[in-house]
């Protein structure tokens, strides 16, 4: 499923998707870290069959918290904590 989510990234398509899955998310994770161009995952994209085309870049991703008609844009903090950057709230619309 994150590779699937990957390529539609990579595509070019916006992709909202909610999960609970500690597995999607360590993959998804897995496939931005790989993108780094240090050597240790350069060896680690040999190694496991990865193709740089086939990974996320941080620019790509953005996490999302929603609680009760507000958006939370959340960025990673220095000491691995998530604090929102930017709060929206948003109504759906009752024609939908």
């Amino acid at each position: 499923m994150a590779r699937f989510l990957e390529r539609l990234v990579n595509e070019g398509i916006k992709v909202i998707a909610s999960t609970h899955s500690d597995y999607i998310t360590r993959e998804i994770n897995t496939l931005i870290m790989l993108s780094s161009s240090n050597k240790k995952s350069a060896e680690l994209r040999e190694r496991y069959g990865y193709s740089e085309n086939k990974l996320l870049k941080p620019a790509q991703i953005e996490v999302l918290l929603f609680i009760a008609f507000q958006i939370n844009i959340l960025a990673e903090r220095p000491d691995r904590f998530w604090k929102p950057v930017r709060s929206e709230n948003f109504y759906f619309s009752e024609k939908l």
